[in-house]
């Protein structure tokens, strides 16, 4: 099979398995709707606002292994047959990791499932990155305990997706760094980092609107009126 053909096919996976809308699936079984709850969103987020914390963690956990199994199954794949993308240049094993989780995030913020509407893309993007292991595990960790001191200082938990988000590119290469990654081979992750934390910002832009006019919800706030503000 070529190579091309085996790469669209991955992508074509991760972008199904992206789109499996955990939080719908979790909230249906407690009998809820999310789409028509608390802020609509279907994500862990507003899923621990209306039915309990314990079960946003559910959801969280659930969308982060969507993306974690899209990247082990990708390394998996690339060690099974390595040398045939190898022999393509040394940045082509990356490249595909880019692709796999571009589509795996893709396919959480856009599902076939829900009408190609979905989640913000967080915890699918914070499982890809966990997956690449070390390149991304590292960075998103030290990103991580950044999203804890932002939510822990402010209480929003849109404010600290979208600055952690940003501060993996920076993570990536002060960990490059440190570790001596060759950035002429792993350059691709570093546009992966780059592209995703593009695509959290631009799918918190009404939270962002609603940050800057002080109407955004807070941890243990009530949820904003989903009749304007379709939020998380």
């Amino acid at each position: 099979m070529p190579l091309t053909l085996q790469i669209v096919l991955m992508m074509a996976l991760a972008y199904v398995i992206g789109g499996i809308p955990m939080g719908l699936l979790v909230a249906k079984a407690k009998g809820v709707d999310i789409r028509k709850a608390g802020s609509g969103n279907i994500g862990a987020t507003n899923v621990a606002r209306v039915i309990g914390p314990y079960f946003g963690v559910l959801v969280l956990l659930l969308d982060a292994i969507k993306g974690a199994s899209t990247s082990l199954g990708t390394a998996w794949y690339l060690d099974t047959h390595g040398a045939d993308f190898a022999a393509m240049g040394p940045a082509t094993p990356d490249l595909v990791r880019l692709c796999v989780a571009i589509a795996c995030v893709v396919g959480n913020t856009a599902s076939i499932f829900l009408g190609f509407r979905g989640g913000k893309g967080v915890a699918t993007a914070l499982g890809v990155f966990l997956g690449i292991h070390p390149y991304l595990t590292w960075p998103v960790l030290i990103s991580f305990g950044f999203w804890l001191l932002v939510v822990g200082r402010t209480k929003y938990v849109s404010l600290g997706s979208i600055a952690a988000s940003a501060t993996v590119p920076f993570s990536f290469l002060a960990c490059a760094k440190y570790f001596r990654w060759d950035l002429s081979e792993h350059w691709p992750l570093l546009c992966l980092t780059v592209i995703l934390a593009a695509v959290v910002a631009v799918r918190h832009r009404a939270n962002i609107g609603r940050l800057k006019s002080g109407t955004e919800s807070r941890i243990g706030g009530a949820s904003p009126d989903t009749s304007s503000n379709p939020g998380e």
